[in-house]
């Protein structure tokens, strides 16, 4: 997890069962008298996602919140997401949004009215379809009866001596994993 102190910002990364990983940032930009530029945080975002895609190059950047015209274009150029959301989301501005890098696994979004008192709607982003699992092979040790007996047998058969005989811990473990 990750939270900016310059901006109202929270990221964090969310491991999926699939196997892909999932960045998600939430935002807060203020309508008025920040204090901050406002390229600054359209910098800010596509560095997080940018430091994301480079350590996971398959993984799914979600960035949603109340963006309050910030300059949707220029953060889709500098990030490379792409907008969501092209309906009113308080009166007849888009002020809430969600961006993201693979608009392939998301349905359209719309909008529900809130229950708690609020002038803003809130916008429900659907999955669209689901990410194809990450295959990795799992190796298991047999314990099967038969298995552990040929494993005793092989144990026996070893000279423990270099190990049992050593003067201290550190020379028993030196022999121990790894001699020849």
């Amino acid at each position: 997890m990750c939270k900016s102190n310059s901006y109202e910002s929270i990221s964090l990364t969310i491991g999926l069962p699939s196997g892909h990983e999932l960045l998600v940032i939430g935002v807060y930009h203020p309508p008025s008298k920040f204090q901050y530029r406002e390229a600054d945080l359209i910098d800010y975002i596509s560095e997080i996602s940018d430091n994301f895609l480079d350590r996971c190059p398959n993984g799914v950047v979600l960035c949603g919140g109340d963006l309050n015209h910030l300059d949707l274009n220029m953060l889709s150029i500098m990030s490379g997401l792409t907008v969501l959301v092209d309906f009113p989301t308080r009166g007849d501005s888009v002020l809430d949004n969600c961006l993201t890098n693979r608009t392939e696994l998301f349905s359209s979004p719309f909008s529900i009215y809130a229950l708690m008192k609020t002038a803003h709607c809130g916008v429900i982003l659907p999955a669209g379809r689901k990410l194809k699992p990450v295959r990795s092979e799992v190796k298991f040790r047999d314990y099967r009866d038969h298995k552990k007996i040929l494993f005793e047998r092989k144990l026996q058969e070893c000279d423990w001596s270099s190990v049992t005989d050593a003067q201290d811990v550190e020379t028993a473990s030196t022999f121990f994993y790894f001699a020849s």
